[in-house]
């Protein structure tokens, strides 16, 4: 969902300026390159302060809102492959302030300059800078969730930022390396760690709570029916978010959809458009 606080900066700022919009090796924003959907989008840069800041804002004032019900006991968020709780992939996140703030932080030297920066610097980070592109990006990441729960323990002690992880795997990129890993040896919370996530890190801060995703088999096309099982398994190995005090699972049953011509032609905006 689109903040308030983020949109308005968007708005007086030119695209990739401010580190708030995600940018990829083509100097595009991820909206340039993509269209959302059913309204969710890798809108922001969750590696920017100013994004984090903004999520940890919006957390904030709902529990404050609630905070004196019983019934409320924390904050979930949707670690969605489609949104921007997470990262696309590595060559996403090639912005100035971010990268600037990635070789401050590590040492790292970055090459690029120019119209031909992004292609330049996606060389790198995808090549020799990559270990250190992936465990700063994981850090930066973890640091956002860390405050996140430590802010909701700061309103009330008992409260839990719990992180859902049931379209983990929706977006373009991890869906790819999902169906790669079904004949890749490459564990799935690995490919995880290209997309901003250590699980198992998350898993060991106080207040997060993380849930191991389960999907039920519905869909009657065998390939979906062969990564359900391979993420499933994954699941019961301990690959994605290993069994503790700060785990939990979450079964989804995916529905299928079918579609009715017959009333798409009735709709007033066109049946393509139903």
């Amino acid at each position: 969902t689109p903040l308030p606080q983020l949109e308005a900066l968007k708005q007086n700022t030119e695209v990739g300026a401010g580190g708030i919009e995600l940018i990829s090796h083509t100097g595009l924003s991820w909206q340039q390159h993509y269209e959302t959907t059913d309204g969710l989008g890798a809108y922001y840069n969750p590696l920017s302060p100013q994004v984090q800041q903004a999520v940890v804002d919006v957390i904030s004032e709902l529990s404050e809102r609630y905070r004196h019900h019983d019934a409320f006991r924390g904050v979930a968020i949707q670690l969605s492959g489609r949104g921007y709780a997470t990262l696309p992939g590595l060559s996403w996140g090639l912005d100035d302030q971010t990268v600037d703030q990635f070789q401050a932080d590590t040492g790292a030297q970055v090459p690029g300059s120019g119209e031909q920066r992004f292609i330049e610097r996606a060389r790198n980070l995808m090549g020799p800078n990559v270990s250190q592109w992936k465990q700063w990006r994981n850090g930066q990441i973890t640091q956002l969730y860390s405050q996140t729960a430590a802010e909701l323990q700061s309103i009330r002690s008992d409260l839990q930022l719990v992180l859902t992880t049931e379209e983990v795997f929706e977006g373009e990129r991890q869906r790819q390396r999902l169906r790669e890993s079904l004949s890749d040896p490459a564990q799935l919370g690995e490919i995880l760690t290209e997309h901003g996530l250590d699980l198992a890190e998350l898993q060991e801060i106080e207040g997060i709570t993380v849930l191991n995703p389960y999907q039920q088999v519905s869909s009657t096309e065998l390939h979906q029916q062969a990564l359900d099982i391979h993420q499933n398994f994954a699941a019961e190995q301990g690959e994605l978010v290993a069994a503790g005090a700060n785990s939990g699972a979450m079964v989804t049953t995916v529905p299928q959809q079918l579609r009715l011509r017959s009333f798409d032609a009735k709709s007033p905006y066109g049946a393509e458009r139903s």
